[in-house]
């Protein structure tokens, strides 16, 4: 044999069995967790021990199987022979990612292998709480916590693999009322509150159990009971918004608020040497009620002359109170201020409009009467009660002297019986009203009003004729024909005076419907 045909020979050999090396197969291998398949780099979340099944095969004997969790071997099969099956449930690791590794080698030296994680959620969540109180996750709250605080911040960090679905927090506040136990119940729930929580709880004074819940994907549950003592050692806070020091009016608004670091039960005002007195917030009892923690108020108080002291006295649901003192002073002999303004002729009549503000009056009357007779044409009650020094306003169309003036008069009797007087005159051509009094004589122009009387803006003629309705204050003096004083007082006239005033309009008027 030739040497060329031995070196052929040779590399038909030698290349025969590195082929044979090269495609040699390897075992084939599959593995199924609870019955679903896995595969490389796969995952599966449980909450409980899975079941593992193992397939192998191979051309040749399958020397070793061995399952590894987290670089451990839990498993190693020694079959000898060219297939194998094997079912078990490894022990898992709660709350973790648990890497398994399967690998199968044969006596040819193949080798397969898969490699996958199975995180075992079997753990219902912990907290870690920063707020009310601190614990470490995994540890339990305490038992029972004792605050001076009613509105609490409960936050804290949460410990599960899969995450809380849902944290629910349930307040129980037990009191008593007229002898009576009760339960005050309210519940919070946060759906998905990710890896922390913050929310406030309001406690009712006195004891409280808090039960704070979760479940994570799994319905794990966890269950903290705490109870919680709320003891209120600090008095309420009571801001009154301004008061006047002193006041022309019979009254004045009270307004405010109270707060207390637990609940408000009750408010209430008195005025020192009287007997007026009422609560401003009534009492609902001690149940636990978020919205008394800070309530206003808001209430019209009447006066007396001279100085009145008001106390507003708050009180917290554990008893304790505290007082605002405020005074008053109600000036009532000021003279009342009377304004007849707009008077004119109108088809036969006489318009007209006013006020009468400040000081205490009683009654409040206006009537159009024939300046040269003195006979009453027209008369009308505007006011007539307790004494007050609250405006009164009035706007009336009123009976009047054919082709002649006729006087407006504005009547105020104060709540001592004393009576004030202001005229305006009016006449058909200019219906101006101007005060006899102010030298507004208009100019020789004969058709100007004239007023007379005293105390009460009022409106005056300008000379020309034309009408001025610009009201003046009564200790003012603007350089104009307009002029104000106070009104004229008559002594003695009472309810008799009055009484007659009533009657002889009445009588006027019988008489024009007779004519």
């Amino acid at each position: 044999m030739s040497t060329r045909v031995v070196l052929a020979v040779a590399v038909l050999v030698v290349t025969a069995v590195g082929s044979g090396v090269v495609v040699a197969d390897t075992p084939s291998l599959s593995v199924t967790v609870d019955g679903e398949a896995a595969s490389g780099g796969g995952e599966f979340v449980l909450n409980r021990n899975p079941d593992l099944a193992i397939e192998a095969s191979a051309d040749d004997p399958i020397d070793s199987v061995v399952v590894r969790i987290n670089d451990e071997s839990v498993r190693t099969l020694s079959p000898n022979s060219t297939s194998v099956s094997e079912e078990f449930t490894p022990q898992l690791d709660n709350n973790e990612r648990n890497t398994v590794n399967v690998v199968v080698r044969d006596s040819a030296g193949g080798v397969e292998s898969m490699q996958f994680t199975i995180t075992k959620d079997g753990i219902a969540p912990f907290i870690g709480f920063d707020s009310p109180f601190e614990s470490q996750v995994g540890s339990r709250p305490p038992e029972r916590v004792s605050e001076t605080e009613s509105l609490l911040t409960f936050a804290g960090s949460f410990d599960d693999i899969t995450g809380v679905e849902v944290l629910s927090i349930q307040r129980r506040h037990f009191y008593t009322t007229l002898g009576e136990e009760r339960i005050e119940t309210s519940n919070q729930q946060i759906q998905n509150p990710g890896s922390s929580f913050s929310t406030d709880v309001f406690l009712g004074y006195g004891q409280n159990v808090i039960e704070i819940r979760m479940i994570d994907r799994f319905q794990n549950s966890r269950v903290y009971s705490i109870e919680f003592d709320i003891n209120d050692r600090t008095a309420p806070e009571v801001t009154v918004d301004d008061t006047p020091a002193e006041t022309r009016n019979g009254s004045f608004v009270l307004s405010g608020e109270a707060s207390d670091n637990v609940q408000i039960d009750e408010v209430t005002y008195s005025v020192e040497g009287t007997v007026d007195s009422a609560t401003l917030v009534v009492s609902e009892g001690d149940g636990a009620n978020p919205e008394r923690r800070s309530v206003p108020f808001e209430q019209e108080i009447g006066l007396t002359p001279g100085e009145n002291v008001v106390r507003v006295t708050a009180r917290d649901v554990a008893g304790r109170t505290s007082t605002v003192r405020r005074v008053v002073v109600y000036n009532d002999t000021i003279v009342p201020r009377m304004s007849i303004t707009n008077a004119a002729p109108s088809d036969g009549s006489v318009r007209f409009s006013g006020f009468v503000s400040q000081g205490s009056f009683r009654r409040v009357s206006v009537e159009t009467v024939d300046p040269e007779s003195g006979e009453t044409l027209d008369f009308k009650q505007v006011y007539d009660g307790e004494a007050t020094g609250r405006n009164v306003t009035f706007e009336e169309q009123m009976a009047a002297v054919e082709d002649g003036p006729t006087e407006v008069v504005l009547r105020v009797v104060d709540r001592e019986g004393e009576e004030y007087v202001r005229t305006v005159s009016v006449t058909p051509a200019s219906g101006a009203a101007a005060d006899a009094g102010s030298g507004a004589s208009g100019g020789g122009n004969s058709d100007g009003g004239s007023e007379s009387g005293s105390g009460a803006d009022s409106s005056g003629g300008d000379g020309g004729g034309a009408s001025s309705n610009d009201e003046s204050d009564a200790n003012g003096d603007d350089g104009s024909d307009d002029v104000t004083s106070t009104p004229t007082i008559i002594p003695g006239f009472g309810v008799g005076h009055a009484l007659v005033a009533v009657v002889a309009a009445a009588l006027v008027l019988l008489r024009r419907r007779d004519d």
